[in-house]
């Protein structure tokens, strides 16, 4: 009897150490499992960021041709008319025998000038509304991300004219140029009148460059920024050559003249001069070219 009992208790002991192994090869299994699973959603979170990245990059790139073609679909016609108009208000038009008639079409004139103003003012006020976003912003995130604000032809926005559509984008671009650095907010002004740039913004600009300028009052703006040590480099204004400026300011060690770095053909904007010796050389045109042409103008699609 007392062997049967060593027997059954060992088998007893047996089974309990089979329990325990099978016990520790579950829970194993369990954290295996567990783990598979966060590492496939870790997986899976990451091409979510990644696809969301991609999407961002892609609305922003949106927003920025929106915005661009918004400005040029806006500023071109609107622009032309406003001109043409003013030509026509300034000019005599018909003979004092005619004055009624010439009220009549001056008044219609006055009409597509106001309009066309206040259609302008549009992109000033858009302009201005993004300025506060990106200023609020900058202020809010604590210097996380820096942010630098392009204005391409500032002239436009940030410009010494005192007609009211101006000053809201006026006083937004002012704020960011007097205070953004406090907050990780930069401006950049891009113009090629800076001669009728705001001076209250002009003068926060601390870094310049400066590319080839032939009309003088540009020409004085740079004099009275650089130095009297470095006015040699303002006489070389109005003979530099593309793609060379001027570098003076805080970011430049000293002044100095510069090339930029010649970019791909795919990355340069359309903004080189056209080849007219080569063209007026070769009679290579298609028939249907000029029809093309006005085909395109009309679709406004370049």
């Amino acid at each position: 009897m007392h062997y049967v009992q060593t027997n059954r208790r060992s088998r007893r002991g047996g089974a309990h150490t089979y329990a325990g192994q099978l016990g520790r090869l579950l829970k194993q299994r369990r954290h295996d499992l567990a783990l598979h699973t966060a590492k496939g959603r870790a997986e899976s979170s990451a091409e979510v960021t990644h696809a969301a990245m991609l999407q961002l990059e892609a609305a922003n790139a949106a927003k920025t041709r929106f915005l661009a073609n918004t400005s040029h679909e806006l500023r071109t016609p609107l622009n032309t008319i406003i001109g043409f108009s003013d030509v026509m208000l300034k000019e005599h038009m018909a003979e004092d025998g005619a004055r009624a008639s010439l009220e009549t079409h001056q008044q219609f004139l006055q009409l597509i000038n106001e309009a066309g103003n206040h259609l302008l003012q549009i992109v000033n006020v858009v302009v201005s509304v993004l300025c506060r976003i990106t200023f609020d912003f900058a202020l809010c995130s604590n210097r996380e991300i820096p942010v630098l604000l392009v204005c391409e032809e500032a002239h436009r926005y940030a410009s010494r004219s005192k007609e009211p559509g101006f000053e809201p984008t006026r006083r937004a671009l002012s704020r960011i140029a007097k205070e953004g650095r406090k907050y990780g907010v930069s401006l950049c002004l891009v113009s090629q009148r800076p001669s009728e740039l705001a001076t209250g913004i002009l003068s926060q600009c601390n870094t310049v460059f400066a590319m080839r300028m032939t009309n003088e009052s540009d020409q004085e703006i740079m004099q009275s920024i650089i130095s009297d040590s470095s006015l040699g480099f303002a006489e070389a204004l109005p003979s530099l050559g593309n793609a060379e400026a001027i570098a003076v300011g805080e970011g430049i060690a000293v002044p100095m003249r510069l090339r930029f770095l010649d970019l791909p053909e795919s990355q340069r904007p359309r903004s080189e001069t056209a080849d007219f010796a080569s063209a007026w050389q070769s009679d290579n045109h298609a028939d249907n070219s000029v029809a093309e042409i006005v085909k395109r103008w009309r679709t406004q699609s370049f």
